[in-house]
């Protein structure tokens, strides 16, 4: 079973529609209760097995509710792909400091609450695998949007200490960026005025696929973009592994001798 957060539009429904497609009964996650009964409807009418479950990912008490109903109503969780994300944009001189810091919040306290959530259940059982949808303003300068950036950058430090922590009692995680999709977010960006060169949500969706079916464990703690050649990718795992990569990293000048 697979709960996925911002489940009931954008990348988040696509997600969660792909993977009932393959047989997998899905729960979606999300604060908008007329998109997640749409978005469960329609994977019902098509002989899978869905629910939309109103919760707030930053809200401790609505996270633990939805768990408990979610296992109760649909069995162990065995797939949590935390989607739901917000951005603001502007100069941070400029910024609403609450806006700000609430998109820090969905981006980076949901994640960690739905994590601690389905850890929880998953440690006990040694079986789990975790997806953190992140992004490539991660790991570069974002003058668009600070808030997203930076907490998508925390998303990542988040991935691989969970993997760290959780990969000796059979729990992997992993983090992907989506690339650039159509979404409510980014068409209602100045930022993106234009812009053609979309992604699309069926990428992200594919490789979540892949997560679930147990073929990216040897990647666990990694950032995926969907553009990777993945099969590439998981032939190199030994040197990914040995050299560091594919994760949030200093990488010094060959000539730095200073210390931490």
């Amino acid at each position: 079973m697979a709960v996925v957060t911002g489940g009931g539009r954008g990348i988040g429904e696509v997600i969660g529609r792909t993977l009932a497609a393959t047989g997998v009964k899905v729960a979606l996650l999300g604060r908008d209760g007329n998109t997640l009964h749409h978005a469960a409807a329609a994977i019902e009418q098509a002989g899978r097995t869905a629910i939309g479950v109103v919760a707030d990912v930053t809200s401790g008490d609505d996270v633990e509710r939805a768990f408990a109903r979610v296992e109760k109503e649909l069995g162990p969780v065995d797939l949590l792909v935390n989607n739901a994300g917000q951005a603001e944009s502007g100069d941070i001189w400029e910024s609403d400091p609450d806006r700000w810091w609430q998109v820090v919040e969905v981006n980076l306290k949901g994640p960690f609450l739905c994590s601690r959530a389905a850890l929880r259940r998953m440690v006990p059982r040694r079986s789990g695998r975790i997806v953190n949808v992140s992004s490539y303003a991660a790991i570069a300068a974002n003058g668009w949007t600070s808030a997203y950036a930076v907490s998508k950058a925390a998303v990542l430090r988040l991935t691989d200490t969970i993997d760290e922590q959780a990969e000796p009692h059979g729990v992997r995680v992993f983090a992907i960026s989506p690339g650039t999709v159509q979404t409510d977010m980014t068409r209602s960006s100045d930022a993106f005025a234009g812009f053609k060169d979309w992604t699309p949500p069926e990428r992200a969706a594919d490789l979540v696929v892949r997560v679930a079916r147990g073929e990216v464990d040897a990647l666990g703690g990694r950032f995926i973009h969907v553009t990777d050649d993945l099969d590439k990718l998981l032939a190199a795992a030994d040197e990914v592994t040995a050299e560091d990569l594919y994760q949030l990293r200093l990488v010094k000048h060959p000539g730095w001798r200073g210390e931490a």
